[in-house]
C-alpha cells in the first residue's frame, strides 16, 4: 500500500512527537526540519481546539487531551486503512467477479464449496475472497453495505437479520444448532449431549432479539434444563471462546464456528446460509438462483436449526 493516507498527515507528526518525547527526534524520523514539524503541531493544535502537547526544555509531554488522541489514534489509523483497501477493491471489481466476505469466525468456505457445485453454469464467474474484521462495527458496517465491496457473506440469518440491514438471504445448508465445549471438558467426549446434562452448568447463548433460532434453542435448553445458567454475548468472537474457556462455560453454536477455536470441540444437542444486497449484480442473482434450486430446506426433526447464509 502507497503512503497515502485519508487521514490528516498533520496525526503522523503528533504520533512521532508523542513516542521520542522530542520535536527535533521526531523530525529526524519524518525527514522534515524542526521548524517545518513544530510549524504542524501547531497547525494541529489550533485545528483541533485542544493543546496536545506541554512544552519544556527537557522535550514535550503530553497533555489530557494529547493522551486521549494517542489512544484512539491506532483506531483512527486501522478504520483509513480498511476504507482505504475496501474503495480500491471496489474499483477493480470485475461485473462477473463475485466478492465473497470472510472473517476468522465466519469462513466463506459454505459459498465456495456450492460455486465449485456449479461451476460448468458459470463459466464466465468467478469468486474472490475479501476479509473483513471481526468486531461489531467492522460487522455492522460490511453488512449494511452488500453490494458494494462485499457482495456474499456466509453465516446465519433470519428475517429480521436481513431486514436490518436490508438484504436477501437464500439458505445453501441447515445445520443443527449444539454447543461448542471446551476440549478437557467431560462433555467433549460425548457423541451428543442430553439437555439435562446442562443443569447447573454456564452456557454462553448469543444475545435475545438477534437471530430467532438461536432463541427458539435457547428456550429448548430452558424447558429441558430448568438450572441451567445462561450469559448473553453480543458478538461471537475468539475473546467469547476465551471467555468460555476461563470460566468452564460452553457456548450454543453451530460446527463451523466452533473451528474458530483449537481447544474447543462441537458436539450436536441440534443448523448454515448466505446474505447478498437486494440490488444485486446479474452474476450474484445467477449465482443464487442456481443454488436456491437445489438448497436444502427441511426442518431438523430432532431440534433447532440454523439457516445458513448468502
Amino acid at each position: 500500500m502507497s503512503g497515502f493516507r485519508l487521514y490528516n498527515r498533520h496525526l503522523d507528526a503528533f504520533l512521532a512527537c508523542a513516542q521520542t518525547g522530542s520535536f527535533t527526534r521526531a523530525a529526524q524520523i519524518l525527514y522534515v526540519t524542526p521548524t517545518a514539524l513544530i510549524k504542524r503541531i501547531n497547525a494541529f493544535e489550533e485545528g483541533l481546539g485542544a493543546k496536545l502537547f506541554d512544552r519544556t526544555t527537557q522535550g514535550v509531554k503530553l497533555t489530557s487531551a494529547g493522551e486521549r488522541l494517542r489512544r484512539e489514534s491506532d483506531a483512527l489509523i486501522a478504520l483509513s486503512d480498511s476504507i482505504r483497501r475496501d474503495v480500491l477493491r471496489a474499483g477493480a471489481a470485475d461485473s462477473d467477479e463475485i466478492r465473497v466476505g470472510a472473517s476468522t469466525v465466519f469462513p466463506g468456505h459454505y459459498v465456495f464449496d456450492r460455486f465449485e457445485e456449479h461451476r460448468a453454469a458459470l463459466p464466465d464467474v468467478k469468486l474472490r475472497l475479501i476479509s473483513y474484521g471481526n468486531t461489531r462495527l467492522e460487522v455492522d458496517r460490511t453488512l449494511s453495505r452488500l453490494g458494494e465491496e462485499v457482495d456474499l457473506i456466509a453465516g446465519v440469518f433470519d428475517e429480521r437479520f436481513l431486514s436490518r440491514y436490508g438484504a436477501d438471504g437464500i439458505v445453501i445448508e441447515r445445520v443443527p444448532i449444539g454447543l461448542s465445549v471446551p476440549a478437557h471438558d467431560s462433555l467433549s467426549g460425548l457423541d451428543k449431549i442430553p439437555v439435562r446434562e446442562l443443569n447447573g452448568r454456564t452456557v454462553l447463548i448469543p444475545k435475545r432479539g438477534m437471530l430467532e433460532d438461536f432463541d427458539e434453542a435457547a428456550g429448548e435448553l430452558f424447558r429441558g434444563a430448568p438450572d441451567v445458567k445462561t450469559v448473553e454475548f453480543e458478538l461471537l468472537d475468539v475473546e467469547t471462546f476465551n471467555r468460555a474457556a476461563e470460566i468452564g462455560a460452553l457456548i450454543l453454536n453451530i460446527a463451523c464456528w466452533t473451528q474458530t477455536h483449537p481447544l474447543f470441540r462441537h458436539v450436536p444437542l441440534d443448523w448454515t446460509s448466505a446474505v447478498y444486497a437486494k440490488n444485486a449484480r446479474d452474476a450474484v442473482r445467477r449465482f443464487v438462483d442456481a443454488v436456491a434450486n437445489d438448497a436444502c430446506a427441511a426442518r431438523n426433526p430432532e431440534g433447532p436449526r440454523a439457516s445458513a447464509v448468502v
